[in-house]
C-alpha cells in the first residue's frame, strides 16, 4: 500500500507522529540530563527511540502491525511514569517512578522483544524469517549483555546498559526493516569465522615469538611478538579469503562465464556441432555460473514448458527478443540476491550466444533450401534432356544415317558422327547430374562399386565405411564425385599404388578421405578438385588437400549432415 505523504508543508505523517510520540516518551528520562542521575531516569531515555523506526514503518505502510507495536514500546515510559504518579507509593516522584522501573524488572525488556518478534514474523516470506532470525540474534545478545550488567555492576550502571542495549535493538530495528534483502544467516559466520581464523592464527605465532623471545632474552620480545603476529595474518588472510570464496562458489556458482566457455560454444557454431545442442551447453555454464539447479534455454518468443516455480528470464538482443532463460532455483522462493545479480551479469552474454545459434539454425535451413532447390533444378533438368533432347538426338541421327545409305554424302557421313558425339556427351552431362550408381540412395552399394572398378587398373583400394546416419541425397553425390575424383587422381597424376578411402558419417557431419602414397608434391587444383570445393562450400562443408606422410596426398572432405 502506498505510504501517506504528508502536511502541507511536505513532512511526512510518519516524522511528525514519531517526534510527538519520542517527546512523550522522553518526559520521564528528561531528569537524566540533570544531576544527579537516577537509574530510573535512564531507563525511561532507552524507550523514546522506537519511535524512530515505528515512523519509518509507519511512513511506508501506514497499517504496519510492527509499527503500531513499536509505538506502544515509545510511551512505554510515559505509561510506567503516570502509574508512578497515581500509584499510592511513598516518596518524591523520582523515588516512586524507581520503584515502578523495579518492579517490573527485565519483564518490559523481554515482553517488547516477544511482540517485535511477533510483528517481525508475521509474513511467511524469506525476507521476513531473516529478519526475525537476525532480530532473534542480536536480542538475544542484547538480554545477555543486560543481565550481566545487572549481576557486575550497580544500579546505574545496569540501566546504562538497559538503554544501551535498547538503542541497540532501535539500530538492528533500523537496519532490518529498511533491506531490502538480508543475506543468509550461515554466511556472516563464515566471514566471522574466516576473520577469527586469521586473528587466532597471528595471536598465536605473536605468543609463541613472544615468550621465544622472553627465554632467548630477545630485546623487545613483545614489540617482536606483535610485528610476528601482523605478519602472520598477512600471510594467512589470502588463504582464508580463498576458503570462503570456495565456499560462497559452491552455493552461488562462479559467478561468471569464462573466456574459455565462450570461445567452447562459439567455436560449435562450426558445422561440426548441432547448433541446438549449443544451447544445451551454455545453459550448462549458466547452471555452474549461477548456482541453480537447472537452465533451460529456448529460441523464440514462446516459453519453455517447466514448472511454475521456474524463474522465466527474457533474452533480448536490442529490442528483439531472441530467446527465454528458465531456471530452476534451489529454493521454491526465488534465488538469493546474489544468485539475482550474477544472473543479471549474464543475461547479455546468453542473449548474444542464442542470438548466434538463432543465426547458425536459419542459416543452415537456407542451406538446406538452397540444396534441396538445386536437387529439384537438377532433376528438372535431368529430366528435359533425358526425355527430350535426347530422343531428338537420336530422331535426327537416324535420318540423317537413312539419308547416307540412299544418297551416300561425306559430308552426311560427318554429321552422323558429331551427332553421335553431340549424343556421347549429352550421356556424360546426365551421368553427371546424378550417378546411375545413386538412383537407388544407397551410398555404401555404390561406393563400394565404384572401389571395385578402381582395383581393376592394379591399384591396391581400399574402402573403410562407417554410415551411422545416412546422409542426406546432395551429400551423398558430393561424397560419391569427391571419391571418384580423387581416386582418379591418385592413379592417373600421383602414379599410387596404394590408395585408402574413407567415409565417415556421424550425427552431426560426414567426413570423407582420400589418402595415397603416390608422388606427392605441390598439387595444383584442377577443374574436377575445384568443382568438388566448391560443391563442398554450398553444402556448408570444405576440401583440405595435404600432404600425406611418408609421401602421397591427403584429400579431406567435410560436410554436416
Amino acid at each position: 500500500m502506498a505510504s501517506v505523504q504528508v502536511t502541507s508543508e511536505g513532512i511526512p505523517v510518519g516524522v511528525i507522529g514519531a517526534a510527538i510520540v519520542a517527546g512523550v516518551g522522553l518526559l520521564p528520562g528528561i531528569g537524566a540530563f540533570d544531576d544527579p542521575v537516577e537509574p530510573a531516569e535512564l531507563l525511561s531515555l532507552g524507550w523514546p527511540a522506537f519511535g524512530v523506526v515505528a515512523a519509518l514503518s509507519l511512513d511506508r505502510e501506514p497499517r504496519s502491525r510492527l509499527g503500531w507495536v513499536l509505538v506502544a514500546l515509545a510511551m512505554l515510559p510515559a505509561i510506567v511514569a503516570f502509574v508512578a504518579q497515581v500509584a499510592p507509593l511513598d516518596g518524591d516522584f523520582d523515588s516512586r517512578l524507581g520503584a515502578a522501573w523495579d518492579a517490573l524488572g527485565i519483564v518490559p525488556l523481554m515482553g517488547s522483544i516477544a511482540v517485535i518478534g511477533w510483528a517481525l514474523g508475521l509474513a511467511p516470506d524469506r525476507l521476513s524469517r531473516r529478519r526475525l532470525t537476525w532480530f532473534a540474534i542480536w536480542a538475544g545478545l542484547v538480554v545477555a549483555a543486560v543481565v550481566i550488567a545487572g549481576q557486575l555492576s550497580r544500579p546505574l550502571g545496569s540501566a546504562a546498559a538497559t538503554m544501551i542495549g535498547l538503542w541497540a535493538l532501535v539500530c538492528a530495528l533500523t537496519l532490518l526493516t529498511s533491506a531490502r534483502e538480508l543475506r543468509p544467516v550461515d554466511e556472516p559466520l563464515v566471514d566471522a569465522a574466516a576473520l577469527a581464523g586469521v586473528l587466532a592464527i597471528g595471536a598465536a605465532a605473536g605468543v609463541l615469538m613472544r615468550w621465544v623471545g622472553q627465554r632467548g632474552h630477545i630485546p623487545a620480545p613483545g614489540l617482536t611478538g606483535g610485528f610476528v603476529a601482523a605478519i602472520a595474518c598477512a600471510f594467512v588472510a589470502p588463504g582464508s579469503w580463498w576458503a570462503r570464496r570456495q565456499y560462497l562458489e559452491r552455493r552461488y556458482g562462479t559467478g561468471e562465464i569464462s573466456p574459455n566457455d565462450l570461445a567452447t560454444i562459439t567455436g560449435g557454431l562450426a558445422a561440426t556441432d548441432d547448433p541446438i545442442e549449443l544451447l544445451s551447453r551454455a545453459a550448462t555454464l549458466v547452471v555452474a555460473a549461477s548456482g541453480h539447479r537447472a537452465a533451460v534455454i529456448t529460441v523464440g518468443d514462446g516459453e519453455p514448458d517447466v514448472p511454475a516455480h521456474w524463474l522465466m528470464l527474457p533474452l533480448a538482443v536490442g529490442h528483439e527478443r531472441v530467446g527465454t532463460l528458465a531456471l530452476d532455483p534451489l529454493h521454491r522462493e526465488g534465488p538469493e540476491p546474489r544468485q539475482r545479480r550474477i544472473v543479471a551479469q549474464l543475461l547479455p552474454t546468453v542473449a548474444l550466444v542464442t542470438r548466434a545459434v538463432v543465426l547458425a539454425v536459419e542459416a543452415e535451413r537456407a542451406r538446406a533450401d538452397l540444396a534441396r532447390e538445386r536437387e529439384t533444378e537438377r532433376a528438372r533438368i535431368l529430366g528435359d534432356l533425358h526425355d527430350g533432347v535426347g530422343p531428338a538426338l537420336a530422331g535426327l541421327r537416324m535420318r540423317v544415317q537413312a539419308r547416307s545409305r540412299t544418297e551416300p554424302s561425306e559430308w552426311l557421313d560427318e554429321v552422323v558422327s558429331d551427332l553421335a558425339a553431340i549424343r556421347d556427351d549429352l550421356r556424360r552431362l546426365v551421368r553427371g547430374l546424378t550417378p546411375a550408381a545413386l538412383d537407388d540412395g544407397d551410398l555404401a552399394a555404390a561406393l563400394t562399386g565404384l572401389v571395385g572398378s578402381f582395383r581393376d587398373g592394379g591399384a591396391d583400394v581400399t574402402l573403410n565405411l562407417r554410415l551411422d546416419t545416412p546422409p542426406r541425397p546432395d551429400a551423398s553425390v558430393a561424397l560419391y564425385r569427391f571419391v571418384a575424383e580423387g581416386v582418379t587422381n591418385a592413379i592417373r597424376h600421383a602414379s599410387a599404388s596404394a590408395i585408402a578411402v574413407s567415409v565417415h558419417a556421424g550425427p552431426h557431419t560426414v567426413e570423407a578421405a582420400v589418402v595415397d602414397d603416390g608422388q606427392g608434391g605441390p598439387l595444383t587444383p584442377g577443374t574436377g578438385l575445384a568443382s568438388m570445393r566448391k560443391r563442398a562450400a554450398d553444402l556448408g562443408g570444405s576440401l583440405s588437400i595435404e600432404p600425406s606422410e611418408p609421401t602421397g596426398t591427403s584429400l579431406r572432405m567435410m560436410i554436416p549432415t
